[in-house]
């Protein structure tokens, strides 16, 4: 199944034809018509009652279009929260410094970031070393190394 034929069928489900939901979609008619009849296909199933008018969802398609709904929400979800992180409004930033680069640049430098991002988490890990810290970002256990 591919996002496009729940978002079909639901649009059918929603509007009792394919030609309304075509144009709600900005599709034609015959392309709604095969993108459900293929979904049919695939699950071995009758998803839409054609014989009465307006169009109705079978129990099987009730069931599926309810599950994409949950399906979409938990994807616009995702999109939203990934919107966050890219925008510095949520998420986690995972830095590592050694004593004397902490001291000396890095509290002033996250106290700044903090104010500008309150969202984010922010955790600082002590590494004695540098190249303990070099091989700390390699691993993918920091975000930024000081």
């Amino acid at each position: 199944m591919e996002l496009k034929q729940l978002r079909v069928l639901q649009a059918v489900g929603e509007a009792g034809s394919f030609s309304a939901a075509a144009d709600r979609l900005d599709y034609t008619q015959p392309a709604v018509s095969k993108i459900v009849a293929t979904l049919e296909r695939q699950l071995g199933t009758t998803l839409v009652d054609r014989g009465i008018r307006p169009l109705r969802l079978t129990e099987a398609g009730i069931a599926l279009t309810q599950r994409a709904a949950a399906a979409f929400e938990q994807i616009a979800a995702a999109e939203l929260e990934v919107e966050a992180i890219a925008n510095l409004s949520a998420g986690s930033l995972r830095v590592g410094t050694f004593s004397s680069a902490g001291a000396a640049m890095v509290v002033d430098a996250l106290r700044s970031f903090r104010k500008s991002h309150p969202e984010v988490d922010v955790s600082i890990t002590e590494i004695g070393m540098p190249s303990a810290l070099t091989r700390s970002l390699r691993r993918g256990d920091l975000d930024l190394g000081v």
